[in-house]
């Protein structure tokens, strides 16, 4: 009986070109357009070997960051949920378009070692039409599996060097935003506009979230902002925190913070 393969090791590479031509070539003495190229590189590295999951991005020749996720068997076991035999195959006479003459292009190359030594390598565009189809299901699963573990620890915490939310009028407390709170008006007015934007929005799916609020500062006072105060769910709260944090940023409110978690 053939013994069934596994999955060793995961490389999956992603770069997005971007071409800007100018024609209106703003250096001295130099003749034809301008062309500036931007590169943009990701990298997913899942390794049974070492247990060790490496997530890396370059935006520039001198700037870029790699984070490292090292779990005893936890790596191993995300692995193993996917089956060597079917992941990121792709049909036999698939073929990936050419590049053509677009200035703004997304590909992916992605290797899937086995523990013979053996390999499928598969690359195109990155979009719905290249991808392979099960490419959804391992980045959500991936995305699970690293949130579980976050990025930022304890010393990113506000909880543990803001005071806590209290009701208060005192200016070295939280104030919390209900009925009755006094705002700066851009500030009343931008968190009416969000709470419109969320009526009637309706929990997608069930979960406990506990914490959920934000923090942030205006004119020198701490304020707390709750579900509550935009009429809608823990959980639309949640899915929507990056809107409301730029919002709040938007209209110069300093030191926003997002403290919440789906269980």
């Amino acid at each position: 009986m053939r013994k069934k393969r596994i999955i060793q090791k995961i490389t999956f590479n992603f770069k997005h070109t971007v071409t800007i031509v100018r024609e209106d070539n703003p250096i001295p003495n130099q003749e034809g357009p301008m062309i500036i190229r931007w590169d943009n590189k990701e990298k997913i590295v899942i390794d049974r070997q070492t247990e060790v999951v490496t997530i890396s991005r370059k935006m520039a020749e001198e700037c870029g960051l790699t984070l490292k996720y090292h779990s005893a068997e936890a790596v191993s076991d995300f692995l193993d949920r996917f089956d060597a035999k079917t992941l990121f195959a792709m049909d036999a006479d698939f073929k990936a378009a050419d590049d053509g003459d677009s200035q703004d292009i997304r590909k992916y190359k992605v290797t899937v070692l086995f523990d013979d030594g053996s390999e499928r390598k598969v690359s195109g565009h990155f979009n719905e039409t290249e991808l392979p189809k099960d490419y959804p299901q391992f980045i959500d699963s991936l995305t699970e599996f690293l949130n579980f573990y976050g990025v930022l620890g304890e010393m990113f915490s506000t909880k543990l060097y803001v005071p806590q939310a209290v009701e208060s009028d005192e200016d070295d407390g939280l104030i919390v935003i209900q009925d009755g709170t006094v705002l700066p008006n851009a500030v009343g007015e931008a968190l009416q506009t969000l709470a419109d934007a969320f009526y009637g929005l309706e929990m997608e799916q069930e979960y406990e979230v506990d914490d959920v609020y934000f923090t942030f500062k205006f004119d020198g006072k701490w304020y707390v902002l709750t579900p509550d105060t935009l009429g809608t769910t823990k959980y639309i709260m949640d899915v929507k925190s990056r809107i409301i944090e730029k919002a709040l940023r938007d209209l110069g409110a300093d030191k926003v913070k997002y403290h919440g978690h789906l269980d």
